[in-house]
This record gives structure tokens, sequence and C-alpha cells, in this order.
């Protein structure tokens, strides 16, 4: 490095001139480097969708799959249980039992349709699938607590299950609450496409 005051040629790294003392001008520190932003594993191979997905996304999967089973499967008792508490199968139902029964099936056979669609979809890794999903979690949080209020229901307590149905519902609104939590969040986001 040559000194600005008298030229003398000094060794690098010199703060100050050894010929005449003056300090030496040094050389702007390179800028710092910028780390790169954390790149999340690329789920598409050439438009393809990927073999791997991770756990959460598969357990949301299976998760609305039986959900989609369970709600059928209300769907499907709820008349079943009315006819049985009129006494006879031969006897007629009450109009208001049977309207009642019907809203039941069109309301729990829809939400078994939105279920089995939105599992699909999810499968897929389609926004629209992942949103269902994500949505759908409120109406199982909600039958939880449902499930959880009839396990005070006289006949249930009597019959000793009402422990058991506190327990499932518990679950099931755990469950559906950090599946929902998990497809909002923004890591999950990159394995998602739009269509």
């Amino acid at each position: 490095m040559l000194c600005t005051n008298c030229g003398n040629k000094n060794p690098e790294g010199v703060k100050f001139c050894i010929q005449c003392g003056v300090q030496i001008p040094t050389a702007p520190a390179p800028p710092k480097e910028i780390p790169p932003p954390i790149q999340y594993p690329t789920p598409y191979l050439s438009g393809l969708l990927p073999a791997y997905r991770p756990f959460g996304i598969v357990f949301a999967v299976v998760y609305s799959a039986l959900s989609s089973l369970g709600w059928f499967g209300i769907s499907v008792y709820v008349p079943i249980a009315i006819v049985a508490t009129q006494g006879s199968p031969f006897e007629p139902v009450p109009p208001e039992a049977a309207y009642a029964s019907f809203f039941v099936v069109l309301f729990c056979s829809l939400f078994g349709m939105l279920f089995a669609t939105g599992a699909v979809g999810l499968w897929l890794l389609t926004r629209w699938g992942r949103n269902l999903v994500a949505l759908l979690q409120l109406p199982n949080v909600l039958l939880g607590i449902i499930t959880m209020a009839a396990a005070g229901y006289r006949p249930i307590q009597a019959s000793g299950l009402s422990g058991i149905l506190v327990l499932l519902s518990l679950i099931e609104i755990a469950f559906s609450i950090a599946i929902m939590i998990y497809l909002i969040s923004s890591k999950v986001e990159a394995w998602f496409r739009e269509g």
C-alpha cells in the first residue's frame, strides 16, 4: 500500500506508514453477504405431482377421509335411531320426526361429500383442497362439542359410554384444530398449486 503523504510502499495490512507515520486509508470492507432465503423442498418435478408428501398433509387426508365416513355414518344412523324410538318398525313415523330425519340425512351427507372431495383435492395438492379441508375442520369441532354435550344425556350415562364419548370428542376437537392450524401455516404453502 502506498502512503498518500510520502509515497513509501508499505506492506499490506499496515494502518500507519512505516516511513512518516501518517495513517494509511484502508480499502472499504466488502459488503456483507446476505444469506439466501430459506428454500423449502421443491414439491414439483416438471409439473408432475411429487411422490413424497409431508406427514401433516397425509394425516390431514386420512383424517378427512375418516371424517367423511363419519358424516355418512351419522346420516345412516339417524333414520334408524328415529324408527327404533317408535317401538315398532311397522308403526308410522310422525311427520316432524320424518322431516328432522330428512334434513339431518341431507346435511350429514353433504358434509360427507365435502370431506371426501376435500381429501381428494388435498391429496392432489391443490389450493382449493387445502382451503376446503381447513374450513371443514370447523364443523368437526362443532360436532365434537355436540357429542360432548350428548355424553351428559341420561341414557348414554346409564350405558357407561359417556366417558368414551367425551374422550373421543376431545381427540376430534384437538385433531381438527391442529389440522386447521397446520394447513393455514406458511410452511406448507409451497406444496400447493393452483387448480
